[in-house]
């Protein structure tokens, strides 16, 4: 017969002090399974913490300059990685710069 089914089955004991002998394996397995999912969100939040981004090896925006000054990198791929490093995933014009080249020509059209 399993644990649990003899938890289930099993009626209460009539006296109050056998109540806690009782009910003690249960509380030390759901203590336990308390314990270990803690240890597991501490480690995983940790783990996130610290950025792991699955790169072995990341550059600082200096490095780029330095292996572009020493011609490891050409024009095209240092302004590519620079990008990316900034945040600035689309290649082209930025937004400001858009913004102001729909402002001219909007302001080119005759006003109603």
């Amino acid at each position: 017969m399993s644990s649990a089914s003899f938890l289930a089955t099993s009626s209460p004991p009539q006296d109050p002090s056998q109540l806690f002998p009782a009910i003690l394996p249960a509380l030390l397995i759901l203590m336990g399974i308390v314990i270990v999912a803690w240890i597991i969100l501490v480690i995983v939040r940790r783990s996130m913490q610290r950025g792991d981004s699955g790169l072995e090896d990341s550059f600082s925006l200096e490095q780029l300059r330095r292996m572009h000054e020493e011609g490891e990198l050409n024009d095209k791929e240092f302004e590519q990685a620079r990008n990316i490093l900034l945040g600035h995933f689309a290649p082209g014009k930025s937004d400001t710069s858009q913004a102001r080249s729909e402002d001219e020509s909007n302001s080119d059209m005759p006003a109603n």
